[in-house]
Formats: C-alpha cells, structure tokens, sequence
C-alpha cells in the first residue's frame, strides 16, 4: 500500500499597481495564456521572443527600450511602403 502525502497550501489574493510600462504591456497580450505567461516573465511570451530574445534576462525597462526600438523600426518600414504603394499609382 502506498501512501500519499499531500502538503498543505495556502493561496493568497494580492493586488498590485502596475507602472505604465507594466500596463502597457500586460494589455497588448492577446490570450489569457499570453497574460499568465507574462507574470512569469515577459521573456517566456512566445510571441514576445521573436522581438525582445530570450537569450540575457532584461529589466522592464530594457524590454520597454527594445520593444520601443522595434515599433519604430516596424513604423518606419510601413511609412516606406506607403510611399512606395502610392508611387506605384
């Protein structure tokens, strides 16, 4: 007979106030799944991985700098084919 022992545990509601970085962030995950990965650690976010890289752990801030850095790149890149679509008429 095999006995099984289960440990007792205690689950605790906490409340945060998150920066405008924290916010901004947890609100442009797309899934549920997105969101609960996050809590973790951004850098565990697949989506979030083709951008920012899991390869070095970063601070909220650095993530902020690249994820910056990234949209204006993508910004960039869409004003340039805008232009190039509207040449082309």
């Amino acid at each position: 007979m095999v006995l099984l022992l289960l440990l007792q545990y205690v689950e605790e509601l906490m409340l945060l106030t998150m920066s405008d970085v924290e916010r901004g962030i947890y609100d442009n995950c797309r899934t549920s799944m997105e969101k609960r990965q996050m809590c973790c650690h951004l850098q565990v976010v697949e989506r979030l991985q083709k951008v920012i890289g899991n390869d070095t752990m970063m601070t909220l801030n650095q993530v902020k700098d690249v994820m910056i850095t990234h949209t204006n790149k993508v910004h960039s890149f869409l004003v340039v084919m805008q232009d190039i679509c509207f040449q082309a008429l």
